[in-house]
C-alpha cells in the first residue's frame, strides 16, 4: 500500500513538474523567437541605412504584433542617444502632474508589466545599436516545440491518470479492502535490510522520466539518507558519474554545487530533505567529476512513501551556459561602449529639457571634480553658472544653433572646487520619433578650450612674426630675459622641447655671441634710439651643431611685462651663396683658376716683394694654338672641357708658390716669383710646352693641344705690373710668329708688327676721348622684300698714325687691355645720343643688335650700365637684340645670370650666334632663351651652292619656324644667297651685296629713304 501511495505521488509531483517545466520552456522559446525577431527587424533597417522614419515604423510594428509581447520598444545608440520608441504606456498622463513626474509614473508601470531587457542589434559581428524592451507573455503562441508539446502531453496524462488511482487508492484504504501481498512484503523487508545495490542490481525509476533528457533537464533521485537511487543519462553525462558508479553513494560525493567564490554548497536535495519542503528553483556552477565546471539551474522536490512520509527526493538540473554567455557578451558589450564615451576627450552630459543632468561619462566627471552619483540629478546652471545663471533668457537649447552659437555669451565651468575654466558647448536635442515626435532632452559635448584660448593669445600676440612659418620666432621676457614663446620652426631647428626652452636665455641659444654686445642692443632698443636692431650670429642645436641666423630684434613695451620679440633667419644658403658669389667675383667659372682681377693684385704684390729680394719674377702669357677650330669643329662644350683641362696641367707643371691665372677665351698667365735667374724660367717654360705635347682624351675625342708662351722676366724687364703682362703678351705674339709650339723671352728689340700692336694697346685707351671710334649702322633686310628691319651696330677706330682699324682688331685690342667693357658702354652710348637725337624726325625704330661675350652676361654691374644707358638717351629696351653664344644662352637657361636676368627683364631680346657650325644641336635650339638665331659665316659662304651648307640652312629655318625665332644671314656676297633664304621662308639677310655699313652721321638721311610700313621700314624709292 505504501509503494503505491509513493508511486501515486511521484506521478503527480512528476507530471506537475512537467507542466511547470513545459510552460516555463515555452516561455523562453517565446522570449527568445521575441529577441530574435526585433533584432533582425532592426539590423536590416539600420544595415540598409534606413532613416529614423523607417526605424520608427519597424519598431510600431514590432510593438503591435501580439504574438511577440513586447510592451516597449526602443533602439538607443551606442553612445546612449535614442533613435525610435514605441511604447504601450507612452501616451498615457495623468491631469495636474509635471511631465518628469508622468514620465516616472509610465516606467513604474512597464517595470510591473514585465521583465526590462537590453539585447545588442549586431551585424557581422559588429554592434550596431541597443535594444530596450518590456517583454510580457505573448497573448497567442507561434512558437511550436515538440519537445515542450511531449512534456506538456506527458505532464496532462500522468495527471489524468494518478487523480482516479489516487481516489481508488484512498477509497480501498478506507474500507481495508488492500492487503499487502505477501510477495512483496518479503520484497520491502529484503530490500530494508539488504546492503546497498551493486553495480548489476541498479534500480530505475519508470521509463517515463528518463524522457527529460529530451528537455535537456539531468535528473537524479535519491533516497531518505541521500544516498543516489537512479539518474537519467544527461545527469551522468553532466556530473561525469556512471550510473552504475553513483548509485548507492551519498548525493554530495556525486553532484558537487559551486558558489560564486568556488566554495562548495550543500545540494538541493540534501536541503529539501533537512528543510521537509521543496528546494526551489536558483542558479549555481557545476564542477563534474573531470574538473569540467557549468553553469546550471537546480531544483529539487519530496517524494514520499504510501503513508505520507518522506521516502526521498528528486533533483533536476539543467545546463544553462549558453544563457550566461549571452548576458555575459551583453554585459561586456554595455561596459565597452561605457568605455569608449569614458575615453572621450570631450565631456558628454545627457539633461532633460529642464536641464537636469541623466548621464555623465568620465570625462565630464573629471572636467568638473564631480563623482558620476554627484552629477547625476545636479542641473546644467550647477555645472555652468554663466551665462544659464545669471544671463535670463538664456537656454540650453539656444546653443544647438552653429549659426547663432557665435552670437551667444561664452560659456564659463564651474569646478566643485570654485576653480573655472572656458567651455565650448555643442548641444543637440535627443527627439523620441513617432506621431508627434517630441524632444526628450539634449546631449550636450564639452570642450575644455583653455588651451586653445592659449593659443589663439599667442597668435594674437606674436601677429605677424608668425605669418611666415620658415622663420624662427622667439619671445622673452625683458627682466629675466627667458624664453616665453618659440614657434614651431625654431623648435624643429633647435632640437629642444618647448619645456626645456622656456629655461633659457638667448644667449644660451648663441654661446658664441659676445654678451656685452648683446646688452647693447638690448639697451639701445629700450631707450628707444632704434626701431629694431639686426645683427648675425650661430644658434647651437641640442646635438652641439651650430648654424648662422641673421636676427631682427625689436621691443615691445605695449605687452605686460614688456618683452623682446626677435625674428630669426637661417642664412645657411644665403651665406654658401654669398662665398660663391666671392669665389665667382675672384675665380674664372669654368676653371677655376684665379681671374684677371686677383691677378693683378698678386703681380702688384709679387712686384713688391720681388723688389725687397735678389730673386726675380717670371711672368709667362699663355695661348692655345688654334684653339678655335676645336671649338668649330667639336663644338663649344668640348673647347670647354679642353680649357677646364689645360687648367689641370698648368696647376701640376708650377710649383705650389706660383700662380696660374686664366684673363680671357684661351689666355692664361703664370707668375713665377723667386726665380734664381732667368734660365729657371725657361726650363719651367720647355717643361710646360713638352707636357701639352701629351695627348689628351676629350668626349672621345684624342687631342694634341700645343701652347704658345711669351714671357718676361722683372726687373731684368724694369716695368710695372701692366707693362710686364702687355710684354710677356708680346713675347707669346712672337712665339706664335715663329711656328708655335715653344715659348720667347720678351726683347726691345721686337718687330714692326709686335711695335704696333703695343702703340694701339697704349692708344685705344684714349681712343674715346680724342674721339677717334666712329660707330656704324650695318642694314639688315627681310629676303624676301625691299624692307628695313634692323640694323647691326659696329665701331672702327680712326688712328693717327695706322689709319682705319678694322672692328674685330679693335674688339681684339680691347679684350687684351681689358678695355673691352668700356667699348661695349661706348657703342651703347653713341647710339643712344644718336636716337635722341634724330628722335623727333624719325617716325619708328628699328631694332639695333649688338655683340655681347659671355662672361659678360655674368657680370650684373655691366649690365646695369647697359640699362642706364638706354633709359638716359629713352632707347627702348625691345629695341636691343644681344648677339652670344649658345654656351652663353644654355647656362643661363638653367641657371639665369644676374646680368642676363637683369637685360631679360628689362625686354632685351637675345641671339643664338653662329648655329649652323657644325657644333650646334639644333634639336635644343629651340630651348634657349633667344628670339633670333644668326647663321654662321661659314655656312653662309657655302650658299647656294655647297650641298652641306644649303641642307644646314634649311635645317636651321625649319628649325626656327617650329619654335617661332627668326633667322639672320650676316655677310652675304651675291644675290643668289639672298634669293635662296627668301625661298626658304622669311629670314633677315645683311652683307657687302645689300649695302656697306653706314656711318652714323649718315644714317638719319638713310632712314628718310624708307617709309613706315607695318611697324617696319620699306623704300620708299
Amino acid at each position: 500500500m505504501g509503494l503505491a501511495w509513493l508511486l501515486g505521488a511521484l506521478l503527480i509531483a512528476i507530471s506537475i513538474s512537467s507542466l511547470r517545466q513545459s510552460e516555463a520552456l515555452q516561455e523562453q522559446l517565446d522570449r527568445e523567437h521575441a529577441l530574435k525577431t526585433a533584432q533582425a527587424a532592426v539590423a536590416t533597417v539600420l544595415v540598409s541605412g534606413g532613416g529614423v522614419a523607417e526605424l520608427q515604423g519597424t519598431v510600431t510594428q514590432l510593438l503591435g504584433d501580439d504574438g511577440l509581447g513586447f510592451k516597449s520598444v526602443s533602439v538607443r545608440a551606442l553612445g546612449g542617444i535614442e533613435l525610435a520608441r514605441a511604447g504601450a504606456y507612452d501616451e498615457l498622463a495623468l491631469p495636474l502632474l509635471s511631465s518628469p513626474v508622468n514620465g516616472r509614473f509610465r516606467e513604474s508601470l512597464y517595470e510591473m508589466a514585465g521583465d526590462r531587457v537590453e539585447v545588442p542589434v549586431m551585424s557581422e559581428g559588429r554592434t550596431l545599436a541597443t535594444l530596450d524592451l518590456v517583454l510580457v507573455e505573448p497573448t497567442r503562441r507561434v512558437v511550436h516545440d515538440e519537445a515542450v508539446a511531449r512534456l506538456r502531453w506527458f505532464g496532462l496524462i500522468g495527471l489524468g491518470l494518478s487523480a482516479p488511482l489516487l481516489l481508488l487508492l484512498f477509497l480501498l484504504l478506507r474500507r481495508g479492502a488492500i492487503m499487502e501481498p505477501r510477495w512483496a512484503h518479503r520484497l520491502r523487508t529484503a530490500v530494508r535490510d539488504s546492503p546497498p545495490a551493486s553495480d548489476d542490481t541498479v534500480q530505475q525509476l519508470p521509463g517515463e522520466i528518463d524522457s527529460l533528457s529530451q528537455l535537456a533537464y539531468a535528473m537524479i533521485s535519491v533516497t531518505r539518507d541521500a544516498r543516489v537511487r537512479d539518474m537519467n543519462p544527461l545527469a551522468a553525462q553532466m556530473t561525469g558519474w556512471g550510473q552504475a558508479d553513483a548509485v548507492g553513494r551519498l548525493i554530495y560525493s556525486v553532484f558537487h554545487p559551486l558558489g560564486p567564490d568556488d566554495e562548495p554548497l550543500v545540494t538541493p536535495v540534501e536541503r529539501a530533505l533537512r528543510d521537509k519542503a521543496p528546494a526551489p528553483p536558483e542558479e549555481c556552477r557545476l564542477r563534474a567529476r573531470d574538473g569540467v565546471v557549468r553553469h546550471i539551474e537546480t531544483m529539487a522536490t519530496l517524494t514520499r512513501d504510501e503513508g505520507g512520509g518522506v521516502d526521498g527526493a528528486v533533483l533536476m538540473f539543467r545546463d544553462i551556459g549558453a544563457r550566461q554567455k549571452a548576458l555575459e557578451d551583453i554585459r561586456r558589450q554595455s561596459r565597452l561602449t561605457h568605455g569608449i564615451i569614458d575615453h572621450l576627450v570631450e565631456g558628454v552630459l545627457t539633461a532633460d529639457a529642464a536641464g537636469v543632468i541623466r548621464f555623465a561619462n568620465l570625462r565630464a566627471m573629471r572636467m568638473f571634480g564631480y563623482t558620476r552619483d554627484e552629477l547625476a540629478g545636479a542641473t546644467m546652471t550647477k555645472l555652468m553658472p554663466v551665462p544659464f545663471l545669471n544671463t535670463p533668457g538664456i537656454k540650453l537649447g539656444d546653443y544647438q544653433s552653429s549659426a547663432q552659437r557665435s552670437k551667444l555669451p561664452r560659456v564659463v565651468g564651474w569646478r566643485k572646487d570654485a576653480t573655472t575654466f572656458p567651455v565650448e558647448l555643442l548641444v543637440e536635442p535627443m527627439v523620441l520619433p513617432g506621431e508627434g515626435s517630441r524632444e526628450d532632452g539634449h546631449v550636450i559635448i564639452v570642450r575644455d578650450i583653455t588651451d586653445r584660448l592659449k593659443s589663439d593669445n599667442l597668435s594674437l600676440r606674436l601677429g605677424r612674426l608668425l605669418d611666415s612659418a620658415a622663420e624662427e620666432v622667439y619671445v622673452f621676457d625683458a627682466q629675466s630675459l627667458y624664453l616665453l614663446d618659440v614657434n614651431k620652426s625654431a623648435r624643429r631647428n633647435l632640437g629642444f622641447r618647448i619645456e626645456q626652452l622656456s629655461r633659457m636665455t638667448p644667449l644660451q641659444l648663441a654661446p658664441d655671441m659676445d654678451p656685452e654686445a648683446f646688452y647693447g642692443h638690448l639697451s639701445r632698443l629700450r631707450g628707444l634710439q632704434d626701431e629694431h636692431v639686426v645683427y648675425r650670429t650661430a644658434h647651437q642645436r641640442i646635438d652641439g651643431s651650430s648654424y648662422p641666423v641673421e636676427v631682427r630684434l625689436s621691443y615691445s613695451r605695449d605687452e605686460e611685462p614688456p618683452v623682446y620679440m626677435a625674428l630669426v633667419s637661417d642664412i645657411t644658403e644665403r651665406q654658401a651663396a654669398e662665398e660663391r658669389l666671392q669665389h665667382l667675383a675672384h675665380n674664372d667659372v669654368l676653371t677655376g683658376l684665379p681671374n684677371r682681377s686677383v691677378l693683378h693684385d698678386r703681380l702688384e704684390q709679387a712686384v713688391l716683394l720681388t723688389q725687397r729680394s735678389r730673386r726675380l719674377l717670371g711672368v709667362m702669357f699663355i695661348d692655345l694654338d688654334r684653339f678655335k677650330a676645336i671649338n668649330d669643329n667639336y663644338g663649344h662644350e668640348a673647347g670647354d672641357h679642353v680649357l677646364q683641362m689645360v687648367a689641370d696641367r698648368l696647376r701640376s707643371s708650377v710649383r705650389s708658390s706660383d700662380t696660374v691665372a686664366r684673363l680671357a677665351g684661351d689666355e692664361f698667365v703664370v707668375l713665377m716669383p723667386g726665380l734664381n735667374d732667368v734660365g729657371n724660367a725657361e726650363v719651367l717654360a720647355q717643361k710646360m710646352v713638352e707636357a701639352f705635347r701629351r695627348p689628351m682624351s676629350v668626349d672621345g675625342y684624342t687631342l694634341v693641344i700645343t701652347v704658345s708662351i711669351g714671357m718676361t722676366v722683372y726687373p731684368a724687364d724694369d716695368a710695372d705690373a701692366e707693362t710686364l703682362l702687355r710684354h710677356a703678351d708680346q713675347a707669346m705674339f712672337e712665339a706664335k710668329k715663329a711656328g708655335r709650339a715653344g715659348y720667347k723671352m720678351f726683347a726691345a728689340d721686337t718687330s714692326a708688327e709686335t711695335a704696333r700692336r703695343i702703340v694701339l694697346e697704349r692708344d685705344l685707351n684714349h681712343a674715346a676721348t680724342l674721339d677717334q671710334l666712329r660707330l656704324r649702322y650695318q642694314p639688315i633686310y627681310a629676303a624676301a622684300r625691299d624692307e628695313l628691319v634692323a640694323m647691326r651696330l659696329s665701331t672702327i677706330w680712326q688712328h693717327g698714325e695706322y689709319g682705319e682699324i678694322g672692328e674685330a682688331e679693335t674688339l681684339q685690342l680691347a679684350a687684351h687691355i681689358g678695355e673691352i667693357e668700356r667699348q661695349l658702354l661706348w657703342q651703347l652710348q653713341r647710339h643712344g645720343q644718336f636716337y635722341s637725337a634724330c628722335r623727333g624726325n624719325r617716325p619708328v625704330e628699328v631694332p639695333v643688335i649688338i655683340d655681347m661675350l659671355d662672361w659678360q652676361l655674368h657680370d650684373a654691374g655691366l649690365c646695369s650700365h647697359m640699362l642706364d644707358v638706354m633709359q638716359r638717351y629713352a632707347v627702348p629696351p625691345m629695341s636691343l637684340i644681344v648677339g652670344c653664344s649658345e654656351v652663353a644662352l644654355a647656362d643661363n637657361a638653367v641657371m639665369p645670370q644676374p646680368g642676363f636676368s637683369l637685360l631679360r627683364g628689362a625686354g632685351v631680346r637675345f641671339c643664338v650666334n653662329e648655329v649652323g657650325n657644325g657644333a650646334n644641336a639644333l634639336n635644343t635650339l629651340g630651348n634657349l632663351p633667344a628670339d633670333f638665331v644668326s647663321l654662321a659665316p661659314a655656312c653662309i659662304a657655302g650658299l647656294p651652292a655647297n650641298e652641306n651648307a644649303s641642307a644646314t640652312a634649311k635645317a636651321v629655318m625649319a628649325m626656327a619656324k617650329r619654335h617661332n625665332k627668326r633667322v639672320i644671314a650676316s655677310g652675304l656676297t651675291h644675290p643668289a644667297q639672298r634669293d635662296m633664304l627668301a625661298a626658304l621662308g622669311g629670314a633677315w639677310v645683311a652683307g657687302p651685296v645689300l649695302g656697306e655699313p653706314i656711318a652714323v652721321d649718315d644714317t638719319e638721311q638713310f632712314l628718310a629713304q624708307f617709309s613706315v610700313v607695318g611697324g617696319s621700314r620699306q623704300s620708299s624709292k
